[in-house]
């Protein structure tokens, strides 16, 4: 995942860090978890996308999980944050 060639990089394993989030989460019960990634146009947001996708369609979380990668503001992912928790399923998990 070097930006260009010969350059060394040390990353982590995007996918992994999508699907563990999601898998420690469920572990402990968590069921209506929100998931806020960074954009899936960046190489790392698109690959915890899949993972966060495989962790919840192996675990049967799909009508209880919700995902966001469109907001970055923090302004606009608290209002998002806080209209969730006041709703009327809030997550349990963020």
């Amino acid at each position: 995942s070097a930006p260009r060639p010969g350059l060394v990089a040390v990353g982590m394993d995007n996918f992994a860090v999508g699907y563990r989030a999601i898998e420690f989460l469920r572990r402990f019960g968590h069921r209506r978890i929100f998931f806020h990634n960074i954009g899936r146009s960046y190489m790392s947001g698109q690959r915890r996308f899949e993972g966060f996708e495989a962790a919840v369609h192996e675990f049967g979380l799909q009508d209880t999980i919700r995902y966001e990668d469109v907001l970055y503001r923090e302004d606009e992912v608290y209002m998002l944050t806080r209209s969730l928790l006041n709703g009327a399923n809030p997550p349990t998990a963020i």
